[in-house]
């Protein structure tokens, strides 16, 4: 018995010290992206944003639309995924408050409000994800540089894993299956929340389901804002970037503090990617 919880407090041990290591290492300077920080971005860097707009108690309000505007311009992304917009004409007061450079493509959500991507330069096309259609927007983006995208901006469900699991999968799946050779992001409010050891009224019914599907997709694309803490109210993270690892070098990624308005529940999440 007393070599037995040697045994144990040995393999303890040596579990606490890997983790130790392990946080270090993440930590690093120098071992991986940095925090986002606003500011101008490096040549050849594609700057991305999403961010969940809407109200704790439903769609944008009309009286933010031009505080997100605001916001999306100090922030200068080149791509802009947004979730929960109440309607077009709050995507086309949008366009006008931040200029002529930019486009956009848009498709209505479930419960009426809208998916929107917005592209500062270059041109948008859209395409649709069949299996995800109600919760997702698919776009080829061309970039001003010459380059292109292929993106996915999602907006999953709320309280069933095994629905988010069957539309975050089936969206990631014909991502890679349909443009298997270009530069490609998943991006939105996938509504997953890992952190397991904390209770905050997790709205899920199968957190290890959740683990599973966040799985699935880091295995194809990696989490650019990975440990850079949560993205929505009760600190929770929901909000996500996923970048091609063979296309895309993660500069900097994590969400901004401070912009919410009003009933907001979610803060933007920004990626500077640069292309390989």
């Amino acid at each position: 018995m007393t070599v037995r919880r040697t045994g144990l407090r040995f393999e303890l041990l040596l579990f606490l010290l890997a983790a130790a290591f392990f946080a270090l290492g993440y930590a690093r300077p120098g071992g991986g992206p940095g925090p986002f920080e606003p500011g101008p971005r490096a040549a050849g860097v594609l700057r991305v944003l999403t961010w969940n707009v809407g109200q704790s108690d439903g769609s944008l309000a009309a009286d933010d639309v031009m505080h997100v505007a605001t916001v999306i311009r100090q922030l200068e992304p080149d791509l802009c995924f947004l979730q929960e917009v109440a309607n077009t004409r709050q995507i086309q007061k949008l366009l006008r408050d931040l200029g002529p450079e930019w486009t956009h493509s848009s498709k209505r959500e479930r419960g009426g409000s809208q998916l929107a991507v917005l592209a500062r330069g270059g041109w948008l096309v859209s395409f649709h994800v069949p299996a995800a259609r109600a919760v997702a927007h698919g776009v080829r983006l061309r970039t001003s540089n010459g380059r292109t995208v292929s993106a996915i901006g999602l907006h999953a469900d709320t309280f069933s894993s095994r629905k988010r699991n069957e539309q975050i999968g089936s969206a990631v799946e014909f991502l890679s299956r349909r443009h298997p050779d270009t530069a490609k992001i998943v991006a939105g409010d996938l509504n997953l929340d890992l952190d397991l050891d904390k209770r905050r009224d997790l709205f899920s019914d199968d957190s290890y389901l959740d683990v599973e599907t966040y799985n699935f997709v880091a295995d194809r694309l990696v989490d650019t804002a990975q440990g850079r803490g949560s993205t929505a109210e009760p600190d929770r993270r929901l909000d996500y970037i996923f970048a091609s690892p063979a296309h895309f070098e993660v500069v900097a990624a994590g969400p901004v503090a401070g912009q919410r308005r009003g009933a907001m529940d979610h803060d933007p999440v920004v990626a500077d990617l640069r292309f390989r």
